[in-house]
């Protein structure tokens, strides 16, 4: 299961999705407003599926050697905080970090400054383990930044939250914040993506110029495929959550034995159907 899963999210969402952002990234000179939006969204799930899908690849494939690797991902796009965020993302890597880098520098057994300086150092070599690239750099950078501000503003908007009077706004809140969270994850995705960082201030210039508001382009997905692009996310987001409040491997293991086999049968066959191989696309953390 967790093998389908994987090559599902690799193959079917992320490679169809890598055709829309690298046309849009690839030009950034000829593309204004909602393609850059619609990438930059499309991105967000592309590196996800891409890499929470190799991950569950190698997951499934351990498992059947008898090995049990540690869950990398949990659906980091819920997160209502960017802490809670990064204990959700790339969890082996952060985990790493914590205990090589932001552990022996100090932690937050230090004064005050020299803990959020910890944690910026921590973010801004994250940055660099990723490439020496600016763009990398500030991705970095804009995480630590994002650590230290939710730090600090923590009695600020305690305050806020006490004068809410009505507990019932508190799930609109919750929802507002994971809005805002991944918005800015977003915005952060783009410095990661781009290819230089001339082309993210391009990129960045031309995202608020709206000439027209066709959200196709040119050598990208056509109208079905975009369409395609835009359902397949919103089902894996639907997917993700209905496995949290059900799992579906307990649904599956109290399944008789044909209607499992069917279930992968027809898994198989929609991966072969609907997965994009015109342009086999290298899992995207290969390169780091």
């Amino acid at each position: 299961m967790l093998l389908l899963w994987g090559f599902f999210k690799k193959v079917v969402i992320a490679d169809r999705l890598s055709v829309y952002v690298n046309t849009v990234y690839n030009n950034p000179d000829n593309m204004y407003g909602v393609p850059i939006w619609t990438a930059t969204f499309f991105f967000a799930f592309q590196i996800y599926c891409d890499f929470s899908g190799y991950t569950d690849i190698a997951r499934g494939t351990a498992r059947m050697f008898g090995f049990e690797l540690i869950e990398n991902f949990k659906m980091p796009y819920i997160a209502d905080s960017f802490h809670d965020f990064w204990k959700r993302w790339h969890i082996s890597l952060t985990s790493w970090f914590r205990d090589y880098l932001y552990i022996p520098l100090g932690g937050n057994r230090v004064a005050k400054p020299r803990w959020l300086t910890n944690i910026f150092l921590v973010f801004l070599i994250s940055g660099l383990w990723h490439g020496a690239n600016w763009t990398y750099v500030i991705w970095g950078a804009l995480h630590g930044l994002l650590q230290i501000i939710e730090l600090l503003t923590i009695p600020l908007r305690n305050r806020f939250y006490n004068l809410l009077i009505f507990k019932s706004v508190a799930p609109l809140v919750r929802c507002l914040h994971i809005l805002f969270v991944f918005f800015v994850v977003c915005f952060a995705w783009l410095f990661f993506r781009a290819n230089s960082l001339a082309d993210a201030v391009t990129l960045l210039h031309h995202a608020v110029v709206f000439p027209n508001w066709n959200i196709n382009v040119q050598g990208g997905l056509s109208d079905m495929q975009l369409m395609l692009a835009f359902g397949l996310v919103g089902f894996l987001y639907f997917a993700e959550i209905f496995n949290l409040y059900f799992p579906f491997k307990n649904l599956l293991k109290r399944s008789p034995l044909p209607v499992r086999w069917a279930f992968y049968i027809f898994a198989v066959f929609f991966i072969l159907l609907f997965g994009v191989y015109s342009d086999i696309a290298s899992f995207i953390y290969f390169q780091f």
